[in-house]
């Protein structure tokens, strides 16, 4: 007897309109594509609201302003930062295009990194965790980045009932890796080279860093909208210019 493969969401249309028939009334729930994204304005907003009042908060900031990876984050070493010149060094990471890239750490961060390397938790490692000041491995990372989550949730509306989060306003697909994408998606605005990007991010091929680059925002659109119309002035008076001489 032959099995017939049946795709489970290509039956919840007509499971809807069944239920709905027969009286009930349905509310499928949101679904989020597979995809990262930049952070919004407002997500942007709770998470530096956040950080000065969370133990993760610095590795946070990390993340938003240098675009590491998780695991980047936990194999972090303070001697990959020159303080002096303010740039850090990526050590080992999980490619080859990301071992050794140079990336600049913005004042805000600097600062953020000077503080908590006063706090001496661990001579070797910037981040490490909570209680033990030990090395951070994986789990460890994840918990403290939960915790942090919770507490930007708290802080913006929801609330606890027997231990469990209630209404909570945080996206269901805010993870990690929105910082780093966030990361590339500034460098655009700001006005990174593309190539540059691709260094920083520690990408193998450009492509990928092309495919945040193409999701074009209001911001560079506009940015780059006047940058076309001051060159075409220029061109102009360069143009007019001789004929104006003569």
């Amino acid at each position: 007897m032959r099995r017939r493969v049946v795709h489970i969401p290509a039956l919840v249309p007509y499971v809807k309109t069944l239920m709905e028939w027969a009286g009930y009334s349905i509310v499928l729930p949101t679904v989020y594509e597979n995809k990262h994204r930049p952070i919004t304005d407002d997500e942007r907003r709770m998470i530096l609201e956040t950080i000065p009042k969370h133990y993760a908060g610095t590795m946070v900031l990390t993340m938003l302003c240098c675009g590491l990876r998780p695991i980047e984050i936990r194999r972090m070493k303070w001697d990959w930062i020159d303080f002096e010149n303010a740039i850090l060094t990526v050590g080992k990471s999980k490619t080859e295009a990301g071992t050794g890239r140079k990336i600049p750490i913005p004042p805000v961060l600097l600062d953020a990194l000077k503080e908590h390397k006063a706090k001496e938790l661990n001579n070797e490692y910037v981040f490490v965790k909570y209680e033990k000041h030990t090395r951070m491995d994986d789990n460890a990372f994840y918990q403290s980045w939960k915790n942090f989550v919770k507490e930007m949730d708290l802080a913006n509306g929801a609330h606890l009932y027997r231990n469990q989060v209630k209404n909570s306003i945080i996206a269901p697909d805010f993870e990690p890796y929105l910082l780093r994408h966030t990361f590339c998606t500034d460098c655009q605005a700001a006005g990174v080279p593309i190539n540059v990007a691709k260094e920083w991010m520690g990408h193998s091929d450009i492509s990928v860093t092309a495919k945040i680059y193409t999701h074009m925002v209001d911001e560079v659109f506009e940015q780059n909208r006047m940058r076309m119309a001051q060159y075409s002035v220029t061109k102009s008076q360069q143009v007019e210019s001789p004929t104006a001489t003569n």
